[in-house]
């Protein structure tokens, strides 16, 4: 009687691999995106690409999920905050 190991050690991957990837997937896509720009507004903004913050500050005080997103859109910044 002949055993193939090897096909018996790719199951066993596969069979582990799957649930991890699947959780990882499902983890990424429950992060929220975000968005600051220099003509942003923190009053008013909401952190949509429509309605960004004005500065890192608001966006980071704001924005407390583990992992979601914060982008900086091109410009210059004045930061009056640490």
């Amino acid at each position: 009687m002949k055993t193939n190991l090897l096909s018996l050690g790719k199951t066993v991957c596969t069979f582990l691999l799957t649930p991890a990837l699947i959780f990882c997937f499902s983890i990424s896509s429950l992060a929220a995106t975000y968005y600051i720009s220099p003509f942003g507004n923190n009053t008013t903004g909401n952190g949509t690409i429509g309605n960004p913050w004005r500065t890192l500050s608001k966006a980071t005080q704001t924005v407390t999920t583990f992992g979601d997103v914060i982008h900086v859109l091109a410009g210059t910044y004045t930061e009056t905050q640490t």
